[in-house]
């Protein structure tokens, strides 16, 4: 029995893989590098991406940057839609209503279709 103790004691150990470190009895290991640069990821215009292993390690991690909403506003008075505008990119593209397209109402002549109800009185002094 005490050279059975005296062995184990005095054996050398090495740990390779995911954790790694040489020694006899208690000895100081190192968890190995994942590839990941240590730091923070993402921020107000980047959203983090990241790709987790089957041992739960962040083994990639990127940022992608975030595209803003709406930055453009028009108006358009020769263009018909029929949900009333358009969004493309960051560009969204109001259009006059008219009588077959919801849109804005103008300071223009239009022609709107279908009936309206107010609920409030309707001021139209020079046609009443």
């Amino acid at each position: 029995m005490i050279g059975t103790d005296v062995m184990a004691a005095n054996a050398t150990t090495t740990l390779t893989g995911d954790l790694t470190g040489t020694g006899s009895g208690t000895f100081t290991t190192t968890l190995a590098n994942s590839g990941v640069t240590a730091g923070s990821y993402g921020s107000s215009t980047a959203i983090p991406t990241i790709t987790v292993d089957a041992k739960g390690r962040i083994t990639s991690a990127s940022e992608v940057g975030i595209i803003a909403g709406v930055n453009t506003l028009t108006y358009t008075t020769g263009t018909t839609y029929a949900n009333g505008g358009t969004v493309s990119g960051t560009t969204l593209t109001l259009a006059a209503a008219d009588g077959s397209n919801p849109g804005l109402i103008s300071t223009g002549v239009q022609t709107i279709a279908g009936a309206k109800t107010f609920s409030s009185n309707v001021t139209a002094p020079t046609y009443i």
